[in-house]
C-alpha cells in the first residue's frame, strides 16, 4: 500500500502548478494583494517596550522570565495576517516562509542580536506536520538579515498539547520546562544576543521559557519577534 504523500511535497506539487495565492481574497499572483495588504496595519510601537503590549493596562511583564529582555510582533493575529499563518503553519504552504520572513526584517533590525533562535518543535509533531514553521521563519530571516540561524542548539525534548484554548495560566504550566539545551552544544549560546523567533506569541509564555532555558546557557540576552500577537 502507498504511503501518503508528506505535506512538504504536496505543497511543493501544488506551487509547481499555481502561483503565489493571497491568502486574504484568494487571488493569484501574490502572496497578500495590495487590496488585502491595507485591511491589516503593521503594530506600533508598543506602550510597553519589554512586553510589547500596546496598552498600559494590558503589561504582561510580571509574568515573563527575567531573562526575557523583549517581545515584538509585526502585525494583530487578525485577517489576512491570521490566514496567511493558518495557511503557513497547518494547511503545508511553507512557500510563504519568505514573505512572512519580510515582515520579520524591520523588527530584526531594530533588536541587536547575534543569533537567530526558532521556538522549537517536538521532533513527533515535526515529522507529523513535515516542517517547523518557525524555523522556516528563522531561516528566511537569517538569509535575508545575514544573522546566523541557530536550529540545533535550543530543544524541545518533552512533548505536551498544543498550547489552543488555554488561559495563562495553563499556558505557563503547560510549557514550563519542556526546553532545554542539547547537550552536544552547551556554550553555543554564551555570551550572545539571542533573538527567539516564532510564528505567533499570544501570552508570551513559549517564549518566556525559551528565554529561561537560554539565560540559564549563558546567553548575553534574548529578545523575541513573531509575526503575529494574538
Amino acid at each position: 500500500m502507498n504511503e501518503p504523500l508528506p505535506k512538504r511535497t504536496l505543497s511543493a506539487i501544488v506551487r509547481g502548478i499555481w502561483s503565489d495565492t493571497c491568502c486574504g481574497c484568494g487571488r493569484r499572483g501574490s502572496w497578500v494583494c495590495e487590496r488585502c495588504r491595507p485591511t491589516v496595519q503593521r503594530l506600533g510601537t508598543p506602550a510597553c517596550l519589554r512586553c510589547g503590549a500596546m496598552d498600559l493596562a494590558l503589561c504582561d511583564c510580571a509574568e515573563l522570565a527575567s531573562e526575557l529582555q523583549s517581545i515584538r510582533a509585526a502585525y494583530p493575529h487578525i485577517g489576512w495576517v491570521r490566514s496567511a499563518i493558518h495557511q503557513f503553519k497547518f494547511n503545508g504552504e511553507f512557500s510563504r516562509d519568505r514573505h512572512l520572513a519580510l515582515e520579520l526584517v524591520p523588527l530584526a533590525d531594530y533588536i541587536a542580536h547575534d543569533v537567530v533562535i526558532p521556538v522549537p518543535m517536538h521532533r513527533e509533531r515535526e515529522h507529523l506536520r513535515g516542517y517547523n514553521q518557525a524555523a522556516l521563519l528563522a531561516r528566511q530571516l537569517s538569509i535575508l538579515s545575514g544573522i546566523p540561524v541557530d536550529g540545533e542548539t535550543l530543544i524541545r525534548p518533552i512533548k505536551r498539547a498544543p498550547q489552543v484554548g488555554r488561559d495563562r495560566l495553563e499556558r505557563r504550566k503547560a510549557i514550563s520546562g519542556v526546553f532545554s539545551i542539547d547537550l552536544s552544544a552547551p556554550m553555543a549560546v554564551h555570551s550572545k544576543r539571542v533573538l527567539v523567533v516564532d510564528d505567533v506569541i499570544t501570552t508570551g509564555a513559549t517564549v518566556s521559557e525559551c528565554a529561561r532555558v537560554l539565560g540559564g546557557a549563558g546567553a548575553a540576552s534574548v529578545s523575541a519577534i513573531s509575526i503575529a500577537r494574538g
